[in-house]
């Protein structure tokens, strides 16, 4: 494959109606899932869960609340063995693709437990999770084969070693000791005049 070809084709594969991306960022002590859909594929799985709802009569308030709760119910984080909270939620909606940004109540994170099932009705759904912290990052991959459940382990941050107080006190007091040991073991002037 040609590399103008690739180039071509890359952005039809970014965006596959079937794949959402969540990001979950913890930087800084503050985390954020930012959700992004391409909306064709969104529209559709919201169609499959809600048959009851004609949604192009929606308006774009209640659309967007629909989004919200399907996002809210569809995805359960446990950060490092504690459920984390999806807070206030800010939808974007676009022709091409969507985005949803939700707060978490959240520390930073070494372990992360998540089944994000939102909009598996469609075939072939698969929800890829990335977390990044600092100084590490991961992703899994959640689909139909592993019921849309997931671990992620991140490596902890190295505590850097620490110093002993009295290593270079000790250094110092080495050569001020020879000197006191050195004056000590010389005869003195006055034992030597006698």
């Amino acid at each position: 494959m040609s590399w103008a070809l690739w180039g071509m084709l890359a952005p039809a594969w970014a965006h596959v109606p079937n794949i959402a991306s969540f990001n979950l960022d913890v930087l800084d002590g503050q985390s954020v899932l930012l959700v992004s859909l391409p909306t064709d594929g969104m529209h559709h799985a919201l169609k499959l869960e809600h048959p009851e709802l004609t949604l192009s009569e929606l308006d774009t308030q209640t659309y967007q609340a629909l989004l919200t709760q399907t996002l809210l119910d569809g995805a359960a984080l446990e950060l490092d063995g504690v459920p984390a909270g999806l807070g206030p939620c800010r939808v974007n909606l676009a022709a091409h693709e969507t985005q949803v940004q939700c707060s978490l109540s959240a520390a930073p994170v070494y372990q992360v437990s998540a089944q994000i099932d939102a909009f598996s009705a469609q075939h072939g759904q698969n929800n890829v999770l990335r977390v990044r912290t600092h100084p590490s990052a991961g992703h899994i991959v959640l689909k139909e084969s592993n019921a849309f459940q997931g671990q992620l382990q991140l490596s902890e941050p190295e505590v850097p070693e620490q110093e002993w107080p009295w290593a270079w006190g000790s250094l110092l007091l080495f050569p001020v000791g020879l000197g006191l040991w050195t004056l000590s073991s010389r005869p003195s002037q006055s034992a030597s005049k006698q």
